[in-house]
């Protein structure tokens, strides 16, 4: 069976919204060009290449959503198998974090801490599941 992993670009506040700048968010684009890192961008085409599918963001999750309205709720039960962050180096102070409210406290455990170009640093964390 394939693992469920998470994979996004977050700020140092936890912020994951528009870090391209094209929706509008009054502080988006903080990312800058992913071209601009060559380590950032095979990181990227690393994942995809390895992946043998993909959950895909809001836009895309608002269209399915619309054509299968029985299923509500997040995914916040323990689902995913891990979890890789690209954080970069910024503080934005407002929007959309990573996690919302949870039930409990979700320990996770980081595996592969490495550097990337610019301060930006790549994270990988698997939850600690209890036995």
């Amino acid at each position: 069976m394939g693992k469920i992993v998470v994979s996004e670009n977050v700020s140092l506040d936890g912020v994951i919204q528009d870090p391209a700048g094209d929706e509008g968010f009054r502080v988006g684009g903080w990312v800058g060009l992913i071209g601009n890192s060559p380590r950032l961008a095979k990181l990227a085409l690393d994942e995809a290449l390895a992946a043998r599918a993909f959950l895909l963001g809001r836009r895309s999750y608002e269209w399915l959503a619309a054509r299968w309205p029985s299923r509500s709720g997040e995914l916040e039960h323990d689902l995913v198998d891990e979890l890789r962050l690209k954080v970069f180096p910024v503080v934005l102070g407002a929007g959309e974090r990573l996690f919302g409210a949870t039930s409990d406290k979700k320990p996770m455990h980081l595996c592969d801490p490495q550097a990337v170009d610019g301060g930006v640093v790549y994270l990988t964390y698997q939850p600690v599941r209890h036995a």
